[in-house]
């Protein structure tokens, strides 16, 4: 996660808030998601409503499909990372 500054996330995440987007977007529950970052399930939920409250979206098929077709090559990673959105996008097209 690293590997970016704050920049260069695409819309401007923080580091913390793009980890949760991206295990969040794995299909993992807040508690899950909490115990892989080390935070409460309540720091999690926060920072999904500042990643939504940004990308301006209301779910978190919304946050992967916003993440997924305006950001650059390195969100498009996740497409690998949460198959249920992958499929769920595949039946909305």
């Amino acid at each position: 996660m690293n590997q970016y500054t704050r920049s260069e996330h695409p819309f401007y995440l923080s580091d913390k808030e793009f980890e949760a987007a991206k295990l969040l977007c794995q299909d993992k529950t807040l508690s899950e998601a909490g115990q892989v970052m080390g935070l409460s399930p309540k720091t999690v939920s926060t920072y999904k409503y500042r990643v939504m409250k940004k990308l301006q979206v209301r779910s978190v098929l919304g946050m992967y499909k916003k993440l997924n077709t305006e950001a650059g090559n390195e969100i498009r990673a996740l497409q690998r990372f949460c198959p249920l959105c992958s499929a769920a996008l595949e039946r909305m097209r």
